[in-house]
């Protein structure tokens, strides 16, 4: 396992991409939000777009006009890029979100990021942490995961090198206090599965 400097050395330069230059990943990130998002939350839920990136899933959101979304990434090109959207968009490690406060969010919008996460299991409980009772959250992972180690840290944590259906990184994130709603698969930008879960009931 490489040490946390390398991890930010490596999620921040090595493999730093801009997902507003990739048209099939614009498009597929408009396509999610449009399929799961549009029509089942209120314009006014408080949204967190996690791992943010450029701006591209907040462009959308700002095309339907959802009012309250929160950006946050920690590479900080992308972060100003994403801020001329026009939505808050903050300077942040997913490691540590405790400057969020608790049961501050409606939806948690993850696309692509909790695979390269250095200790998943901190992300997550982050998310249950800033989520309503009750609240949703959507993570969408490459699946199989046959990205590089070094990249996609989490995979092998999260079982997305697996073929079983998605069992294995379903009860994972369900072990962090949260009920599995729906999965599916697509295979619009790249084999992936999306998770959809509500936070339990304390």
């Amino acid at each position: 396992m490489i040490n946390y400097v390398e991890y930010c050395d490596n999620q921040k330069n090595k493999y730093k991409s801009y997902e507003s230059t990739f048209e099939r990943w614009k498009e597929g990130q408009k396509r999610f939000i449009e399929l799961n998002i549009l029509n089942n939350f209120s314009k006014k839920a408080r949204i967190l777009d996690v791992c943010c990136g450029d701006g591209v899933g907040l462009h959308v959101f700002k095309q339907y006009g959802f009012e309250t979304v929160t950006g946050i990434d920690f590479e900080e090109t992308k972060v100003e890029s994403a801020k001329l959207i026009g939505y808050d968009v903050h300077k942040a490690d997913f490691h540590d979100l405790s400057f969020l406060e608790n049961n501050s969010f409606d939806l948690i919008y993850s696309s692509h990021s909790l695979e390269h996460a250095y200790d998943p299991s901190l992300v997550l409980k982050h998310f249950n942490r800033l989520l309503e009772d009750n609240g949703k959250m959507l993570i969408i992972l490459p699946y199989p995961d046959k990205g590089p180690l070094d990249a996609h840290c989490a995979k092998e944590i999260l079982g997305t090198t697996q073929q079983d259906e998605g069992n294995y990184v379903s009860n994972y994130i369900c072990s962090f206090g949260f009920n599995l709603i729906n999965k599916t698969f697509d295979n619009f930008r790249e084999p992936e599965i999306w998770l959809r879960f509500e936070k339990k009931e304390i």
